[in-house]
């Protein structure tokens, strides 16, 4: 289904290559949109259920702090989603939690994984690391 929504937006775009006027919106780009929404819409609920579905089993295994954590970060998470004038403070909180901790362990993994390619490669280049093939 994915390769065939880009090779039909790609179809689109090869059919109609020139920009329009300011007021009027290229076929090509609708039919983009409209189809990364519905997809965003559909994974996103996906990871709701997800996460709200881990929550309850590591709750209902047995009760723990981490536990507690997950399931109290979920709820502020999801509450700050919600579009209503009186959750500022949950927008605000999850806000702060996808920028400070979130971006922190993004930084840490990816520090993890280039420090580990680079000790693979050394490996390999001093001859350190031998290949399974060879006995």
């Amino acid at each position: 289904m994915t390769l065939l929504s880009a090779l039909a937006v790609i179809l689109l775009r090869v059919i109609n290559p020139r920009t329009t006027d300011a007021g009027e919106r290229e076929v090509s780009a609708m039919v983009f949109e409209a189809i990364q929404v519905s997809l965003e819409s559909a994974l996103a609920g996906l990871v709701a259920f997800f996460l709200v579905y881990a929550a309850y089993r590591l709750m209902h295994q047995r009760l723990s702090w981490g536990g507690c954590i997950f399931t109290g970060t979920l709820w502020m998470v999801l509450v700050g989603w919600l579009p209503f004038s009186g959750l500022e403070v949950f927008a605000n909180l999850r806000a702060w939690l996808i920028e400070v901790p979130a971006t922190a362990g993004i930084r840490g993994i990816l520090i993890g994984v280039g420090l580990a390619t680079l000790a693979a490669s050394l490996r390999v280049i001093i001859g350190q690391e031998r290949a399974f093939r060879e006995e």
